[in-house]
């Protein structure tokens, strides 16, 4: 970096770092927290404010896609930037980055908040499909799995018909759904 570059990246980083800090001191999230959580939380502010001044100085492809998201989390899912560091603290890249944030993004326009959406994808996370005593896959028993957990959400009818259709579940057989 020259000289300019450098002066630049501190001058932006350093009120960028103030600004994302203060308004953190201030959430609901933060508030909330242990001291080890609060500790974590201001790490992820200045490391924010790194990310965004070094991608101001070398280049948007300099910063990984978590911090575009935090820029863009207020149009993409109704929440402040400090909320957004908040979730990505607590969900980390498997619910707030990456191809994962569209899938978000999604759930939230679809009527979902991002604590529920979390809670879907940890609760079929580790669902299979059952063996018979052959060890062939037993037809149906995934699906079975998932609509009940489905079904087990405190969700209303519309949302979980989108979480159906999320997993690709065809619109033929909604009318199997529990909920319906």
């Amino acid at each position: 970096m020259t000289y300019e570059e450098r002066q630049l990246f501190q001058r932006q980083r350093g009120g960028l770092a103030l600004s994302t800090m203060t308004a953190m001191l201030g959430s609901r999230q933060y508030r909330a927290s242990s001291d080890a959580k609060k500790a974590e939380l201001m790490d992820l502010c200045n490391d924010y404010a790194y990310q965004v001044a070094k991608a101001d100085v070398l280049g948007d492809d300099a910063a990984p896609a978590w911090v575009h998201h935090a820029q863009t989390a207020q149009r993409d899912l109704g929440i402040s930037t400090v909320d957004y560091l908040a979730y990505y603290s607590k969900y980390g890249s498997d619910i707030m980055s990456g191809t994962s944030y569209e899938k978000t993004k999604e759930a939230v326009q679809n009527g979902l908040t991002i604590d529920e959406y979390a809670a879907y994808k940890g609760g079929i996370s580790g669902l299979s499909a059952d063996k018979d005593e052959n060890g062939k896959t037993i037809s149906g028993s995934k699906k079975e799995k998932v609509l009940s957990a489905i079904n087990g959400m405190d969700l209303t009818p519309q949302e979980k018909d989108w979480l159906y259709y999320l997993n690709g579940y065809s619109e033929s057989t909604i009318d199997e759904a529990p909920w319906r």
